[in-house]
């Protein structure tokens, strides 16, 4: 799993994120660069590769899309969690914050 880098970090990489092309979107996931914006994206394809970098659980376990929930499912069975609150106390650095804010941030 890629180290995460968010959307604004760099120019070249936020206009791929930015790309009309889902499976270029897809790939910035996989690098781990932009997924507080790619979490939002509106294909399924996308947000389900988001949940298995480990990202965003807390918000894509209530996605509109039974996919992207089935694979949420799929990634706390895998890991040993019980449930998203449990992931979420090992995770602090991966939940996602609709204002931005990441590990050790306050706001």
């Amino acid at each position: 799993m890629a180290d995460f880098r968010p959307y604004g970090t760099d120019k070249k990489l936020d206009e791929i994120v930015d790309s009309g092309n889902w499976e270029d979107r897809k790939e910035m996931v996989v690098d781990g660069y932009g997924l507080d914006k790619l979490i939002d994206d509106e294909e399924h394809y996308v947000r389900c590769t988001v949940v298995r970098q480990g990202y965003g659980l807390n918000k894509l376990v209530n996605d509109k899309d039974w996919r992207v929930r089935n694979v949420v499912k799929w990634y706390l069975e895998e890991n040993g969690y019980k449930n998203v609150e449990e992931w979420a106390k090992d995770n602090p650095d991966k939940i996602y914050h609709k204002d931005g804010r990441t590990k050790g941030e306050e706001r």
